[in-house]
């Protein structure tokens, strides 16, 4: 197995784990507001079960792990891209607007050419 595809494996036990942790904090939630007012301890103690066992699956589970890193490598890949200064984001900006709206003037003209033809010979 290469390190790509050793990266994007996870054990049938991890995800089972992730959506059972997934699903108890559904339940949680549920019972939190489903519950009778006189049940409030019970209430509080599935929820906050549940929630403490999504936050262990999340912080312990490798599906987790990998969006973490994931989601830090691509934070340190956003700091070293190289933005443009002021003028060229505006005008780069003011060109995209002046092609949008171009484009849709003549998605338009053609639309109405199209709609004038069907109209005289249909």
């Amino acid at each position: 197995m290469s390190i790509s595809n050793a990266d994007n494996y996870f054990s049938y036990f991890d995800k089972v784990k992730f959506f059972l942790a997934l699903l108890l904090f559904f339940l949680g939630l549920i019972s939190f507001f489903g519950f009778q007012k006189n049940l409030w301890l019970l209430e509080q103690f599935v929820f906050l079960f549940s929630l403490a066992y999504l936050l262990y699956c999340l912080f312990f589970n490798k599906i987790s792990r990998s969006f973490f890193s994931f989601c830090k490598e691509s934070f340190f890949e956003v700091k070293r891209v190289s933005w443009p200064d002021r003028k060229s984001a505006v005008r780069m900006t003011g060109t995209v607007c002046v092609f949008a709206v171009l484009i849709s003037v003549f998605i338009c003209l053609i639309d109405k050419i199209i709609d004038f033809f069907f109209m005289v010979f249909y």
